[in-house]
């Protein structure tokens, strides 16, 4: 697995490749996501285009994240889950909690993400 973290403003771009399992590859995108948390205050978009396959416990990483952000009155946009990721998400329902975008820049255009550039002052 493989993360990359990118900030524009006070939002963040969070580029995940591979397999996202339990274990080292869980932990470093929970301690990602919680520094994120703590220390920016506009919306994170987790791009997921390179992602081969994440597990039950990395999708539950990414729901305790998006439930802290919405408590601060902040966005979790996903880009691009594959085929198998986004029938995990309808199955679940959670395509109905979480932002999906089809691309990087829908998401970058998306009202959420620009209510965190607003609020960060960038933009």
């Amino acid at each position: 697995m493989k993360i990359e973290e990118e900030q524009r403003g006070n939002n963040t771009i969070i580029r995940i490749a591979g397999t996202v399992s339990l274990g080292e590859g869980t932990r470093a995108l929970a301690d990602l996501l919680g520094r994120v948390d703590r220390e920016r205050s506009g919306a994170t978009a987790i791009e997921l285009t390179d992602v081969k396959h994440l597990d039950s416990t990395a999708l539950g990483i990414l729901v305790g994240s998006l439930r802290r952000l919405q408590a601060a009155n902040r966005e979790m946009l996903l880009v691009n889950p594959n085929e198998s990721l986004s029938m995990l998400l309808r199955v679940t329902q959670l395509n109905t909690v979480f932002a999906v975008h089809r691309t990087l820049k829908e998401a970058l255009d998306s009202p959420a993400w620009r209510k965190g550039e607003i609020a960060s002052g960038g933009g």
